[in-house]
């Protein structure tokens, strides 16, 4: 009886034990310690026959990978893709920023097959990234499409891949494929570039922190954002989407990027922030902030009326600026410690601080004989958003009265010389 007890007994511990190892492996995080491809977005609807793109997403985050390979198929009786490397031969879907190059980029519209390759020499990806761009447009009558990528479990080689950059294991572990419908409609050109929305710092900004990260946001509602075409110039330091000070998250419509600048900005002097972006439909779009203006020069320059207004001001109460368009914006100006933007056209620069016995000038030691031509050129662009048009406006808004009174002239002369050759004939 004590063998049998004992032998029930046993099966019953190895059961337990089975069972709890089991557990413990489903418990197991994983997923964290493996990679993926997936699509960005997964689903949607798009407006039937119209070009459309969606992202092929890699993800490493945790793992170091310098090589991946993917294979997928979609069908070719509901969808075409659009071929997004002009100067190749052949149909391509465009890389992404995964990877330092790409390879083996080809598109068979017979079978509806995919075939991408990067990989990386230097670095190593241990994030989640844009691995290519699929631009597609679906054919008439067609209601909805997939895209489904070759994945035969952990360990295959022969499907697609995430190569481990130490060991070249395969790290891929789960894919997440693509389903997208199609709505009637009619096709609107995409001719409208993205929007660039300096998040951080802001546009104009004052008192900046001068190892502040910079975060831009950028969004385009039609075609989207193409990031391999996105350049920040940050003080003369270019970053594009493979600097490592450079990471991001979003969607294809929607990016936002955040920049940890390989320098400090510039100590006691204006700083400049330059992005250079584009859409997949090609459409370019630049903007430009200036930040950290020292007081000196906004008060002379910018708004020359403020150094008179601080000092006759009541401190207690509002101060009316005026401003380049000859309208008045009442302001409080008494707070020298607001973090406040010149894209206001610097009427929220704080005037006389009673309460500390601060003056204006005593705030910056900078020289207003010593302004760089950097900060000469952003005053420009503080003073006008950075057009060329408003700059001209703004400088030389003389010059329009004065064409006109020229074309008058000119066209008084005409006549008078016509009238003067009709009085010869008679």
């Amino acid at each position: 009886m004590r063998i049998v007890f004992k032998t029930i007994f046993q099966k019953i511990l190895k059961t337990s034990l089975k069972v709890f190892i089991l557990a413990l492996l489903l418990l197991l995080p994983i997923n964290s310690l493996a990679a993926s491809f997936d699509f960005n977005p997964s689903s949607a609807q798009f407006t039937a026959g119209c070009r459309n793109g969606i992202n092929i997403m890699v993800d490493a985050t945790n793992r170091e990978s310098n090589a991946a390979d993917i294979e997928l198929y979609y069908n070719p009786n509901e969808i075409e893709i659009v071929d997004s490397v002009a100067n190749i031969p052949g149909t391509q879907i465009r890389p992404g920023d995964a990877y330092e190059t790409y390879f083996g980029n080809d598109v068979n519209n017979t079978t509806g097959r995919i075939r991408l390759a990067g990989a990386s020499f230097v670095s190593s990806l241990n994030s989640r990234k844009v691995f290519a761009t699929i631009e597609f447009t679906s054919r008439a009558g067609v209601t909805a499409t997939s895209f489904n990528i070759q994945f035969d479990g952990v360990g295959a080689t022969l499907d697609s891949n995430i190569a481990e950059s130490s060991t070249s294991d395969d790290l891929l572990s789960s894919v997440t494929n693509g389903s997208y419908s199609f709505r009637t409609g009619d096709c609107v050109a995409d001719r409208i570039p993205p929007v660039i929305t300096f998040q951080s710092p802001p546009k104009y900004g004052v008192n900046i922190p001068l190892n502040q990260n910079v975060i831009i946001r950028i969004t385009d509602n039609q075609s989207g954002v193409d990031l391999s075409r996105t350049t920040i110039d940050i003080n003369g330091d270019i970053y594009n989407l493979n600097s490592p000070e450079v990471s991001y998250t979003g969607s294809l419509l929607d990016y936002t990027i955040t920049i940890n600048p390989r320098n400090d900005f510039i100590n006691g002097d204006t700083s400049m922030i330059r992005v250079i972006t584009s859409d997949i439909a090609g459409n370019r779009s630049t903007d430009t902030n200036v930040f950290n203006i020292p007081i000196p020069i906004v008060q002379q320059t910018i708004c020359p009326n403020t150094a008179q207004d601080s000092t006759t001001s009541n401190p207690s109460g509002p101060t009316t600026v005026t401003n380049n368009n000859n309208s008045t914006n009442p302001t409080n100006l008494t707070n020298s410690n607001s973090n406040t933007t010149a894209n206001q056209n610097a009427q929220n620069i704080s005037s006389t601080n009673t309460q500390n016995g601060l003056e204006n000038s005593s705030r910056s030691n900078i020289p207003t004989d010593s302004i760089s031509n950097l900060a000469l050129s952003t005053l420009i662009l503080a003073r006008t958003g950075g057009s060329l048009k408003d700059l001209l406006l703004y400088n030389y808004w003389w010059g329009i009265p004065l064409l006109i009174l020229i074309l008058i002239i000119i066209s008084a002369r005409s006549r008078w010389l016509q009238n003067k050759d009709k009085t010869k004939l008679n």
